[in-house]
């Protein structure tokens, strides 16, 4: 890993940093459509327990998310400050900490779907398919934790392509799976639902190990010391992490909600809700590139003592998320029923009349 340069700040050097996170997004909400689309044909029992244990496991993966954005904010810091022996001890112990959490979430996890979540879904079939959904969902807490921890020294290090790279990686493996263990592609035997869920966890796996190829390969010195963060400084990663933690979890767990009370109003209305919740990914491509663009730039500026160049940065990140915005979640308004039309091959006239 060079010596780390000055940040520059001009659109270009902005969309330098962003665009390899929104694109890698972007590959993540290709996967959710692609799943979506699969389990909307095997059946809505299938894309209802499906999505409901995706909605679960994102609540409780909200913990590693707040953590790895602190662990973001303090390796730009470190960076800023031209301090790369401290930026990689907050990735080693970064990662120690996820490797912990993921294995937290995982027993979490695992209690969790011992009745106690199936019980709050009325319809059996729906209930069915979520908690063995979710039964090899969580296993992917440790992977996915660990490639959060990863990406939060990526982008802190504005050193963002190998997301993009990860993501494809990730993506494809997702798709060519879904393909295969869902609907019985490539002279498979298809499995249903399950085979998206071992799908997604073999991608998830899959991209944890090219995350750890590449960091060993760009910083080839991370493992030949041992060091970790002293207490003091792992007191300013907990005052950092837990207000994240906590606002994410509470977030997404609202939002969570909101769709276990829908399931109890109709299975249909629980598909329209969770194919319009993945449509809104794409307001997400663009705010996941930004907002993590923000905080590096942010910490990395105050790092650098360039505070007096705050405003200005942040008013065209501004400008940049709202063209993104605009650009990607225009058809919302213009064409919905163009965009919905693949996920409802069977109920046509009755989903129409629901739109209406």
């Amino acid at each position: 890993m060079k010596q780390a340069e000055a940040l520059q700040t001009s659109y270009r050097d902005l969309l330098r940093m962003a665009l390899p996170i929104s694109a890698g997004t972007a590959l993540q909400f290709l996967v959710l459509l692609t799943d979506n689309f699969f389990l909307a044909r095997h059946s809505e029992a299938a894309i209802n327990g499906a999505g409901n244990a995706g909605l679960v496991y994102m609540t409780l993966e909200m913990l590693a998310v707040g953590s790895s954005a602190a662990l973001q904010i303090i390796i730009a810091r470190r960076i800023g400050e031209n301090n790369r022996p401290e930026a990689l001890r907050t990735l080693r112990t970064g990662l120690l900490i996820h490797l912990g959490l993921g294995m937290f979430l995982l027993a979490l996890g695992s209690s969790l779907n011992q009745g106690l979540l199936g019980s709050t879904i009325q319809n059996p079939n729906i209930r069915t398919v979520f908690e063995s959904y979710f039964g090899i969902r969580l296993l992917g807490f440790v992977p996915f934790s660990i490639l959060l921890a990863l990406n939060a020294f990526y982008t802190g290090t504005t050193k963002t392509r190998p997301i993009l790279i990860v993501a494809a990686v990730t993506g494809f493996i997702n798709i060519v799976l879904d393909a295969a263990w869902v609907e019985g592609w490539f002279w498979t035997e298809p499995i249903g639902a399950m085979g998206a869920a071992w799908a997604s966890l073999v991608a998830e796996s899959s991209g944890c190990l090219v995350s750890c190829f590449i960091l060993v390969r760009i910083v080839p010195d991370i493992f030949t010391s041992q060091a970790l963060l002293a207490r003091a400084k792992m007191k300013v990663w907990w005052e950092l992490a837990y207000p994240l933690m906590g606002q994410s979890l509470i977030t997404i767990a609202t939002w969570t909600a909101f769709f276990f009370f829908v399931e109890k109003v109709g299975s249909l209305e629980l598909k329209v809700s969770h194919i319009t919740r993945n449509f809104f990914m794409l307001a997400f491509i663009t705010a996941q590139g930004i907002q993590q663009t923000t905080r590096t730039y942010v910490s990395g500026l105050i790092g650098e003592r360039r505070i007096f160049e705050l405003k200005a940065v942040l008013k065209r990140l501004l400008l940049l998320n709202g063209g993104g915005m605009l650009l990607l979640c225009h058809g919302y308004i213009l064409y919905p029923k163009l965009l919905s039309k693949a996920f409802f091959l069977v109920s046509k006239a009755s989903v129409q009349g629901f739109f209406q």
